[in-house]
C-alpha cells in the first residue's frame, strides 16, 4: 500500500520494512506492517 506513495520501487519498500522489522522498529499481522 506505501509503495504508490513513496515514489520509490516495490523491492525497495520491502527491504526497508523488513529492515524496520529486524530492527524491533515494525512488527508483521496479519500480513500487514505496524510500527511499534
Amino acid at each position: 500500500e506505501i509503495a504508490p506513495f513513496s515514489g520509490l520501487p516495490l523491492y525497495r519498500v520491502r527491504s526497508g520494512t523488513r529492515a524496520l522489522a529486524e530492527a524491533g522498529l515494525a512488527e508483521e499481522k496479519e500480513g500487514k506492517y505496524h510500527l511499534t
